[in-house]
């Protein structure tokens, strides 16, 4: 009983002594921060800033005169005009003084912010070690930086770095508080504090023997961590120094400039004990610097946070592609209690992956006041996730995080055959390999193990009148034999027994695969017959046909034409008319064109119709029908060509020859990657290996030199390395003379400073770039399209071998100009792109109304670069004479497009494809359309997701946020056709989405499911509502890849 007594009066002792503790520490807290407070009001004064910035910059004389001229604050000095700079340095000759001083107090105070709005500060000793003082200095160690690999730092780098070319953008705001200053009298008053603490914590040693096992270890301890707490820089810097505050454009937005206040030494003391800045169970918003720090009663019972202590847990332990992910973030105080949420001052969470931010959302617990729950979706399969969970700038647990997810299940929309054609042409009787290309719904590569190969099933339709549907046997390849790996594709074997056209319809779990295949099934003689066309020179091969006078009647089958691989168009029926005629024709193929011929008298030649062998042409097949006297037919369509239609016999060997032909052209597949594997690999083999060639030319006249030294060059001397010397320079060529000679001519052949290509829309200055009829005097000479052509030519070469070779011209080149590189005719609706102010001005007008009464003829004004009439053309004979009425009206805008997209530039288009040419063969080039043309000559610009969403209009709804995280898994080609359909071209102004002229906007239409369209003219991408996010990428998808007609976004 007596035992349990003395414990009581134990207890209440300690409770007494604990209130005498905190009671006395407040009153010197008090006392201190009173006498300190005159002294704090001192140094916080602007007046005292600029004076102590004189001082330091050796211009204490012009105090009086900087005062005199109201230049009181560090605001105002960062503003100096060069007129108030003469006035205040008069008499002094102080002028560059004063003008270096300011830009180095700028650049400082710049680099410091920088520093403190990211977190950065515990790098700022290594920063100075590696002598790095201003934002430049970092952008010049950016190399050095990224090795070390600063984890911390990486977001705020990588920023840095897409900004260095625009540092100026950074807005500046000035605060007078100082944080070195702060330092000063805090150090001061708590050495005092510290050393009260110290003399109370040996007297109650002395005095009380009882309790000093218990309360006086407590009260050491407590001591201890106080101190350490109190002085850890990272407690006070935390919140930003310095006297210069700068709002980042990227990652918050800017806060305005308030007044400073007086200094309130009393409510700072309220504030820092009781930590009374928010309400209770107040949450605090994301992404929001801290503000307060935590409490000294806090900091005594270490009630603070530890962030290294709290706990990051997975939610679930199957990490797949596309299924929600859920992070719990558990806080724990230093103490081992819970730390509650609403105590944060600021929370976050930032998921990287290749470089481009994930959106993620963060959730508060309703049950656990001290936990909250991270979710994001992960589209990207097989690729590492950085997830950085940070609360009050401090990293929590273990974060960041790395973490690699697998694919998905297969997904049918998403999964196709891998077949170089959308016809294959094999023969009966012998096995056919099939290669599945499996994808889960977002696109990531799945392979399937033996089990999920019993899921795939085969239809085969007959194509005849009454055809039927076969299902033949497949076998498929064991995933345990040694030729296969884990990452090995799967592959399966067919035999067909009877020839003829089948069309293939594959199925995964009864759902249809995206692409389906036509299969043409040759005879062992008819497969003989196409080999030896193939290997043979095809000199004069051609096989005769026949054509209708007048139109069939035709049964046409028309499958799903809304994404790529599922079009496939037969005639199943054709009854011939009453009157038609057969007339006889001739088909003649060759390596490069297809020909149809027709003769009179068996003399005299008549091109029907000639077609080059590419993928922009189509073939149509037709049904065989006897019963109305129409054997094996086909249609050839060809961009902007008639379509032609003609009956053969040997129509399977013929369109067999086409599309092996066609296959051989291409390297093998149509697909962007493998066509371009395949040409580079043909320019390569012809470069000669290890020979180089040097060229001399003075940097003032260096287009001039440059065409001398090339003048006399053959295909094999510009396929040759280049090494350049500059007339009068030491330099040697280890790759970086010629990097700049190349960057230095094509500027000069591509600006738009009055040389060999202008702007339609002159005041735009991320227009298309087109051929220029009315050149300055010094670029008149046609031979400069030819050097141009060459030096496309030149680059192409370079980038097919190897990347420390690669060049890309840096130019935004007219879709009609690169459809005339590949021989395609010119439209209208280039216009849209090319010349956007006259096809909204006045071609959109006229399509949109009837012209009759407008006054307008066949004929077109031709104007100087000084808007002055030089002289009138007509567009056909006595076109000035002919008015544009409704029914004409198309033909009208026709004739405008040819003439000023062709004719009016034909002679330097001429020599620019001349030029070209003579280095790259324009069968090889003819293998691409003109979107892949430009990505092949122009390269493929690194597109930001977080700057495009940053620099464009667009709702705020939960269809944009589809939108966004659609466009975090696109690889840079897909996001460089996205900015082509939306733009008109694929590459970006210097300034990044920020320059695009007009600005990036998106919209949502009322209907649902519909195709992506977009509107170049003014830079509008237009979006449907869809059921969900699968099908919205699937149609994006399809929209940007397959979705254009010809030469691109109409």
């Amino acid at each position: 009983m007596d035992r349990l007594q003395f414990n009581r009066e134990h207890v209440a002792q300690n409770r007494n002594l604990a209130v005498i503790l905190r009671n006395f520490c407040v009153i010197v807290c008090v006392a201190a921060f009173t006498i300190n407070y005159h002294t704090q009001k001192k140094l916080f004064n602007e007046e005292q800033q600029v004076r102590q910035w004189l001082k330091q910059n050796g211009l204490k004389e012009l105090t009086d005169s900087f005062l005199e001229n109201d230049i009181t604050s560090l605001r105002k000095v960062s503003e100096l005009s060069e007129e108030m700079i003469n006035k205040l340095a008069y008499g002094s000759g102080a002028i560059y003084e004063i003008r270096e001083a300011k830009h180095q107090m700028v650049e400082s105070q710049r680099y410091k912010t920088w520093i403190m709005n990211n977190n950065l500060a515990h790098f700022e000793h290594e920063f100075r070690q590696m002598n790095i003082y201003t934002l430049s200095d970092v952008i010049d160690n950016m190399a050095n930086l990224k090795r070390i690999h600063y984890m911390d730092a990486y977001r705020a780098l990588f920023q840095l770095e897409a900004d260095q070319n625009n540092l100026g953008r950074y807005e500046i705001f000035y605060n007078p508080y100082s944080i070195t200053l702060a330092l000063s009298w805090l150090w001061s008053l708590f050495k005092w504090a510290a050393l009260l603490l110290l003399v109370i914590v040996v007297i109650f040693g002395f005095i009380s023997r009882y309790f000093m096992d218990v309360f006086a270890q407590f009260i050491i301890g407590v001591f201890v961590k106080v101190i350490v707490a109190i002085f850890t820089p990272r407690n006070w810097r935390r919140g930003g120094g310095g006297g210069v505050q700068f709002a980042a454009p990227t990652f918050q937005l800017p806060r305005p400039h308030r007044p400073q206040q007086p200094p309130n030494p009393l409510g700072n003391l309220v504030r820092w004990l009781f930590n009374n800045s928010r309400s209770a169970g107040q949450r605090p918003p994301n992404n929001v610097q801290p503000n307060t720090n935590t409490s000294f009663f806090d900091t005594m019972l270490l009630r603070g946070l530890n962030a290294s202590s709290s706990t990051v847990k997975w939610e679930t332990d199957s990490f797949v592609a596309g299924k929600e992910m859920i992070l719990n973030v558990k806080f724990y105080a230093q103490n081992g209690t819970s730390y509650l949420t609403s105590k944060l001052a600021s929370l976050k969470c930032e998921i990287l992956c290749n470089g481009l931010m994930i959106e993620s959302a963060i959730v508060h617990s309703e049950t656990n006041k001290n936990e909250v729950h991270v979710h994001f979706t992960p589209i990207v399969a097989k690729e590492t996730y950085q997830i950085s969970i940070l609360a009050d700038g401090q990293h929590v647990g273990d974060s960041p995080i790395s973490k690699e997810f697998s694919p998905g299940p297969v997904d049918p929309q998403k999964s196709s055959l891998v077949v170089p054609s959308s016809m294959l042409v094999v023969e009966q009787g012998k096995q056919t390999k099939l290669t599945f290309d499996e994808r889960d719904k977002y696109g990531n590569v799945v392979i399937s193990n033996d089990e999920d190969l019993l899921k795939y099933s085969f239809v085969f339709h007959e194509f005849r009148e009454g055809g039927q549907q076969l299902f033949p046997t497949l076998t498929f390849a064991p995933r345990d034999n040694f030729m296969m790996t884990s990452t090995s594709p799967n592959e399966a074997w067919l035999t067909l027994d009877s020839s003829g056209v089948y069309t293939v319809d594959v199925f995964y779990e009864n759902e249809a695969l995206s692409q389906g295949v036509t299969l043409l099934v040759l005879t062992e003689q008819e497969m003989n017959e196409v080999n030896k066309n193939i290997t043979s020179s095809l000199y004069n091969l051609y096989y005769e046909a026949y054509t209708f006078s007048s139109n069939l009647t035709e049964n046409v089958s028309i499958q799903d034409e809304s994404f790529p691989g599922e079009y496939q168009r037969f005639i199943t029926s054709i009854k011939p008319e009453d009157g038609t005629k057969k007339k006889k024709v001739y088909c003649y193929i060759s390596s490069k064109f297809f020909t149809v011929k027709e003769f009179y008298m068996k003399i005299f030649e008549k091109r029907k119709q000639v077609v080059r062998i590419k993928p922009s042409v189509k073939i149509v097949l037709h049904c065989n029908d006897p019963e109305n006297g129409v054997g094996p037919g086909f249609t050839v369509h060809a961009p902007f060509e008639t379509p032609i239609t003609v009956y053969c016999a040997r129509r399977n060997v013929l369109v067999g020859t086409f599309i092996k032909l066609l296959l051989r052209n291409v390297g093998g597949s149509e697909k962007f990657e493998d066509k371009k594997r395949h040409f580079q690999s043909v320019l390569e083999s012809n470069a000669p290996s290890h020979s180089t060639i040097t060229l001399k030319v003075k940097r003032d006249q260096l287009l001039k030199d440059s065409m001398q030294a090339t003048k006399n060059f053959n295909k094999n001397d510009w396929s040759k390395k280049f090494l350049i010397k500059f007339d009068g320079e030491e330099g040697l060529d280890y790759g970086g003379l010629s990097r700049e000679w190349f960057t230095l001519v094509l500027d000069q052949l591509f600006n738009n400073r009055g040389g060999l290509f202008q702007r339609f829309n002159k005041e735009n200055p991320q227009a298309l770039i087109h051929p220029n009829p009315q050149r300055t005097e010094n670029y008149q000479k046609l031979k400069l399209y030819e050097f141009a052509g060459q030096m496309v030519g030149k680059c192409l070469v370079e980038c097919a071998c190897g990347r420390s070779r690669q060049q890309y011209v840096k130019a935004r080149f007219t879709r009609s100009f690169l459809a005339q590189i590949l021989g395609l005719r010119v439209s209208w609706k280039h216009f849209e792109t090319d010349d956007k102010p006259l096809y909204i001005g006045k071609i959109k007008y006229i399509l949109e109304n009837d012209p009759e009464g407008l006054d307008i003829f066949f004929s077109e004004d031709v104007y100087d670069s000084e808007d002055r009439l030089i002289k009138t053309v007509d567009l056909k004979s006595n076109g000035s004479q002919m008015e544009v009425s409704e029914s004409n009206k198309m033909e009208y805008i026709q004739l405008v497009a040819e003439y000023r997209l062709q004719e009016s530039v034909k002679q330097e288009i001429t020599g620019f494809i001349k030029g070209l040419h003579s280095i790259i063969d324009d069968g090889l080039l003819s293998i691409f359309d003109e979107n892949e043309l430009e990505l092949l000559m122009c390269g493929m610009d690194n597109i930001s997701v977080s700057d495009m969403k940053q620099h464009c209009d667009a709702p705020n709804n939960n269809l944009m946020n589809q939108f966004w995280s659609i466009l975090s898994g696109f690889s840079q080609e897909e996001l460089s056709r996205l900015l082509q359909f939306i733009t008109g071209s694929a590459q970006l102004p210097p300034e990044g989405f920020a320059g695009l002229l007009p600005k990036l906007r998106i919209t949502f239409t009322y209907t649902r499911d519909q195709l992506p369209s977009s509107h170049t003219c003014s830079n509008h991408l237009v979006l449907s509502s869809y059921n969900n996010m699968d099908e919205f990428r699937r149609k994006l998808v399809y929209a940007i890849t397959e979705g254009c007609e010809g030469f691109g976004m109409i």
